[in-house]
């Protein structure tokens, strides 16, 4: 149908996991995913825009085709941050595009988005206006805290730790805490060693099941 209907002039930006069937479909394809419900790194942000952008600006007959497989908010990702990207240099002439996706993202994407992504649209958008500036220096991470935590049960206990990731690799994995309901309101999590850090970072918080408390009592057995 694609081929059809535009021929080759449409680009294939695969936000899955790279595909070979899609390429025999059409060797214009490019695959720049990450992993679902993840936010990705900024510098793959830039490449897509550019991709895109250098594409649909080189023939008035050109069109991209976003694939991404499981949830649209990798989709909402790429069409936002190319309304930011594009906001740049935009003509008169795009008015008419640009509302087009700002309403497909408003509708269609912009609920189905994890917090994360929608942060790091916020950068893009920074990066791009200059209100944002990057810190290309490292920095040490000694502790996180949390504010608040999750009430799993009745009793407002849970067991949390904490793993930290650069550049979507695992780096670092905490000890579990075991945090009862007088420490709801706040729960300091250190990291020992602390961890030099740059880049692309994710902060994962997981909480384990409660352990069952076992009481003394007689144990009844049976022979049969």
């Amino acid at each position: 149908m694609l081929r059809s209907k535009h021929g080759d002039n449409y680009l294939v930006l695969n936000l899955s996991e790279k595909r070979y069937d899609l390429t025999k479909l059409n060797p214009k394809i490019l695959d720049v995913g990450w992993p679902e419900l993840h936010a990705p790194p900024l510098d793959k942000v830039c490449t897509i825009c550019k991709a895109q952008e250098a594409w649909l600006n080189s023939d008035p007959q050109h069109v991209v085709v976003i694939h991404c497989r499981g949830g649209k908010g990798r989709i909402g990702v790429v069409i936002s941050s190319y309304m930011h990207f594009t906001n740049v240099s935009a003509s008169a002439d795009q008015a008419l595009d640009r509302f087009a996706m700002k309403k497909f993202y408003d509708d269609k994407l912009s609920a189905l988005m994890q917090p994360s992504q929608k942060r790091y649209v916020h950068f893009l958008s920074g990066l791009l206006s200059g209100t944002v500036k990057m810190n290309a220096s490292p920095l040490f991470l000694h502790f996180v805290i949390l504010h608040g935590t999750p009430n799993f049960d009745s009793g407002g206990a849970c067991r949390p730790f904490l793993k930290l990731y650069q550049a979507m690799q695992p780096m670092y994995t905490s000890g579990i805490y075991n945090v009862g309901p007088e420490n709801q309101s706040r729960i300091y999590i250190a990291i020992e060693p602390a961890q030099l850090l740059k880049g692309d970072i994710m902060v994962s918080v997981v909480a384990l099941p409660l352990l069952p408390v076992i009481t003394p009592g007689k144990v009844k057995t049976s022979s049969s």
